[in-house]
């Protein structure tokens, strides 16, 4: 199980129930500042619905408190972007640099499709979703604030948030059904000061994203001497967010991240977006390979991408 990429979670619809192809469901709960004072009670309510396995307090540095918060939350990081551009609504929810983590399984989820606060459309766990919301009531009842409390909603993000958060060993062990005994984690989010190496970065995007690079692959992840990455995925922002991108204001699916203290541009192509026809842009992505622990386009689609795009390298 350790070995479990984000795109290798299938979903099934049977006897009207949705599935997907891992043992257990997990969560993720972020208690925020306003929450603290409710962990008992919140604590008693998780080990009633689930097995906790992970509590522990983490701690983010003030240096990038808002760009963690953004990230987190998938709101973009403006290249160029005043300091004061970072101080977003979801930073003043959270509250301090301060807040309490639960991990927990699910041995019995229950998947449906179901509207998120922001209005999303999208297939949830309804037992992690309405013991968030029972938090969030009991909060708001007392406090009239409403969103004390964050949740991971399904298993993708899941997969997104929890290896930013606590990093990969921790989130492979977790995987695995271990329960962690971690009291105090004081780490930013994987990458907030920049890459160390593509090897890295690419662990966790393997993990996070479901994605492709399109072209000049050849020589990653050891080197990039283009000094450029063009990515294909389902979920522009999710990656944006993943790798820690400064986006352009007008372009978000344009940017640049640091690699080895060295700056990479960056162009994200998504389903959807005009550039492929989007079954195309969806078949590609279904058919993709894994060359060097990094998905490419299979033979056949990089053919045909190279094709239609004139001046593209062979």
């Amino acid at each position: 199980m350790n070995k479990l990429r984000y795109t290798d979670i299938k979903f099934q619809y049977s006897d009207q129930h949705f599935f997907h192809n891992l043992d257990f469901d997990f969560g993720s709960f972020a208690l925020w500042k306003i929450a603290q004072p409710y962990k008992a009670k919140i604590r008693k309510l998780l080990e009633l619905n689930f097995e906790i396995l992970l509590e522990t307090e983490i701690y983010w540095s003030e240096k990038n408190f808002h760009s963690n918060a953004s990230r987190l939350y998938k709101v973009p990081i403006l290249l160029n972007g005043k300091n004061e551009e970072l101080h977003s609504a979801h930073a003043e929810k959270i509250g301090d640099t301060k807040f309490t983590c639960f991990i927990v399984k699910d041995k019995k989820p229950n998947y449906t499709y179901a509207q998120s606060v922001s209005g999303k459309i999208e297939i949830s766990n309804l037992n992690i979703v309405n013991v968030k919301y029972q938090m969030r009531d009991w909060i708001e009842k007392d406090t009239g604030i409403k969103y004390g409390v964050h949740s991971t909603n399904n298993i993708y993000e899941f997969f997104f948030q929890v290896p930013l958060l606590l990093g990969i060993e921790n989130f492979n062990k977790i995987l695995k059904g271990e329960k962690l005994k971690i009291e105090k984690l004081e780490k930013d989010l994987e990458g907030a000061n920049g890459w160390t190496n593509y090897n890295e970065l690419f662990q966790i995007l393997n993990l996070a994203n479901n994605y492709l690079i399109q072209r000049d692959f050849e020589n990653l992840p050891k080197e990039n001497p283009e000094m450029d990455i063009d990515f294909l995925t389902d979920n522009y922002q999710r990656l944006a967010s993943t790798i820690g991108a400064k986006q352009k204001k007008n372009q978000l699916y344009k940017g640049n991240i640091l690699v080895d203290k060295k700056e990479v541009s960056i162009d994200i192509r998504f389903v959807g977006d005009k550039y492929y026809n989007p079954n195309w842009a969806k078949e590609m992505l279904h058919n993709k390979i894994m060359q060097h622990n990094i998905f490419v386009p299979r033979m056949d689609d990089f053919f045909q991408f190279a094709i239609s795009c004139k001046g593209t390298k062979v």
